[in-house]
């Protein structure tokens, strides 16, 4: 019995792809299991996708030389996303997301851990508290347990820094 063949979206990962790929894992700092669920959060990967973070690992470590086109645009759309706060603009989209990087983790550690509980419920007190500051976001930034920051909690936060700062 004769059958078409199967309509694919396959495509061969290029060494530049790859090398791409492997670039901004290094810049982010983002591994396959980060990339992957970063890439869901922002709606890249789509409900029928196929794609896993194992895919990634295989990909990048060359065991696997072809993946969907929608896979690979996905991961890449989610790694170009991640930007450092010195590459934004002064009028940069407030709902941007950050990627901390240790420094200005090392930053927001210190400030937040230091005055335990008192400063975290004052900012997310405050009025002018952007909408999502939360106390437990705030606990997880100051344990370092956070990557990623939107803009305005940032940009707030350093505003708290410079009244309340030592």
């Amino acid at each position: 019995m004769y059958m078409l063949p199967r309509k694919t979206t396959r495509i061969e990962i290029s060494q530049d792809t790859l090398d791409a790929l492997i670039a901004e894992k290094e810049r982010t700092g983002f591994g396959a299991a980060k990339i992957f669920q970063y890439a869901k959060s922002l709606d890249l990967v789509g409900a029928t996708s196929n794609l896993t973070s194992g895919m990634i690992v295989a990909w990048m470590s060359g065991k696997s030389r072809s993946a969907h086109a929608e896979n690979i645009v996905a991961v890449t759309q989610a790694y170009r996303s991640i930007v450092f706060e010195s590459e934004l603009p002064c009028d940069a989209n407030e709902r941007r997301l950050v990627l901390i990087t240790d420094g200005v983790d090392d930053e927001l550690q210190v400030f937040l851990s230091a005055r335990t509980t008192s400063v975290r419920k004052l900012i997310v007190g405050d009025a002018s508290a952007p909408e999502g500051l939360t106390e437990n976001k705030l606990k997880r930034l100051a344990r370092g347990r956070e990557s990623l920051i939107l803009l305005s909690h940032l940009r707030f936060i350093r505003k708290a820094m410079n009244i309340w700062g030592d």
